[in-house]
């Protein structure tokens, strides 16, 4: 159906909102000068939306004046030029971001030299520690690399440890060691 008139294509758009069910929450309604136009209604608002959409959407809220809801799709129409504008700039911000990029890359890295040699020192590095943690020696193994002379330290400390603490049991029970 077709409205030349700004009322009667109002009224359509709010009979078209009261139409909605709860399930549905959108409806398409019909075209708005090439544009499709559809209503939404938003639960957490609890309010009616127009959408309209080709290419791209936009939307406005829908009020209880069935002409005021026309002019709100005619002012939100009249915001395309600038919001055009808009995305033309941030495309020519890309671009140039682009073309900056790709002359970044074609830069050396001044410390690449740097980097290689201590990257392959690092793994160097990561692989002797994997090599040493494969053979991890057991007690016997480490107390047979430690020297002799220390082992025997060792030993004694231990005995002379021992020993200490047997004559101070005896000293609490009274015994006498001699």
């Amino acid at each position: 159906m077709i409205f030349t008139d700004r009322k009667d294509a109002g009224t359509e758009i709010m009979n078209a909102c009261k139409n909605l069910s709860v399930k549905e929450r959108e409806a398409d309604i019909g075209e708005y000068c090439g544009f499709s136009i559809k209503v939404r209604f938003d639960p957490f608002d609890r309010d009616f939306y127009a959408i309209l959409r080709h290419g791209t959407s936009l939307s406005c809220k829908i009020g209880s004046d069935p002409v005021g809801n026309i002019v709100r799709l005619n002012n939100l129409l009249e915001t395309i030029p600038q919001c055009l504008k808009n995305e033309r700039k941030e495309l020519e911000t890309m671009n140039r971001q682009v073309e900056e990029s790709k002359e970044e890359l074609k830069k050396t890295f001044p410390q690449e030299q740097e980097l290689a040699e201590k990257s392959e020192r690092l793994n160097r590095l990561t692989l002797e520690l994997d090599g040493s943690r494969s053979h991890r020696p057991d007690k016997e193994e480490k107390r047979k690399s430690i020297p002799a002379s220390l082992s025997d330290r060792l030993e004694k400390a231990q005995e002379n440890t021992d020993l200490a603490e047997e004559n101070s049991t005896a000293r609490q029970s009274g015994e006498k060691e001699f």
